[in-house]
C-alpha cells in the first residue's frame, strides 16, 4: 500500500475519499461534489460564498490529484 503524503493526503480528504484512491475514484469523486457544492446551487449569500471556497479547494485537490496519479 502507498505510504501517505500529507499534501497528497489533504487532496483525498478533500474529495472525500480515503488515501490511494484510484483516478477513475478520484474523477467520479469530483462529478459528484461538483454537482452537490456548485455555487449557482444555493441562493443564500452566505451559503454561496462558502459553496464558492469549497469549489475552489475541490478544483485544486483534483487537480493536484490527477497531475499526481499520472494523467
Amino acid at each position: 500500500a502507498p505510504t501517505p503524503n500529507d499534501a497528497i493526503s489533504k487532496h483525498y480528504q478533500a474529495l472525500e475519499l480515503p488515501y490511494g484512491a484510484s483516478l477513475e475514484e478520484v474523477r467520479a469523486a469530483y462529478i459528484s461534489l461538483m454537482k452537490r457544492y456548485h455555487p449557482d446551487k444555493f441562493m443564500d449569500v452566505e451559503k454561496k460564498r462558502l459553496a464558492t471556497e469549497l469549489v475552489k479547494q475541490i478544483n485544486e485537490s483534483y487537480a493536484a490529484l490527477n497531475k499526481h496519479l499520472g494523467a
